[in-house]
């Protein structure tokens, strides 16, 4: 988390409910169903964050060059086999964990619900949700994860 400056209760108890949510307590670092290739990390970013996310980091970058059919103009396009390749390089645990605090960190949809966490945890946690992540931020099963969070930085 400090590395991507998050350092603030309601920042941490967000990524950590949202990663615990996404990858099933921890358990998956991709995405089982439906399957898409390339979606994972314990955040289960999609392909095009996780390209991102891989560029982000320096010790990845001659194994990234490595990777061919990557196609940066339009991630989708990118073939199954490249996709699952760049997700491999990201899923080990040295990287696995800090999907979550770089997204929150660096998408710029994610600005705002970075900065209201800090003050208004739960406003910040509807906007993470609807905002940043783009989904519903009424859905009782990640509210479940959120309450957890929020009772274990002692936020609620």
């Amino acid at each position: 988390m400090a590395k991507y400056g998050l350092m603030n209760s309601g920042q941490i108890a967000a990524v950590i409910a949202l990663t615990a949510l996404e990858s099933v307590e921890y358990v998956y670092k991709h995405n089982v169903s439906p399957g898409r290739p390339g979606q994972g990390t314990s955040n289960m970013q999609m392909f095009s964050f996780n390209l991102q996310y891989a560029k982000s980091i320096p010790e990845l970058k001659d194994a990234l060059a490595g990777i061919s059919g990557i196609n940066e103009q339009n991630p989708d396009s990118t073939p199954d086999d490249a996709k699952k390749a760049v997700l491999a390089l990201v899923q080990d645990d040295k990287y696995n964990f800090g999907s979550g605090p770089w997204y929150l960190s660096t998408m710029p949809q994610c600005d705002a619900a970075k900065k209201l966490l800090e003050t208004s945890p739960d406003a910040g946690w509807a906007k993470y949700m609807t905002d940043c992540v783009g989904v519903d931020a009424g859905d009782a099963k990640r509210n479940e994860y959120w309450a957890r969070a929020k009772k274990a930085f002692g936020l609620s």
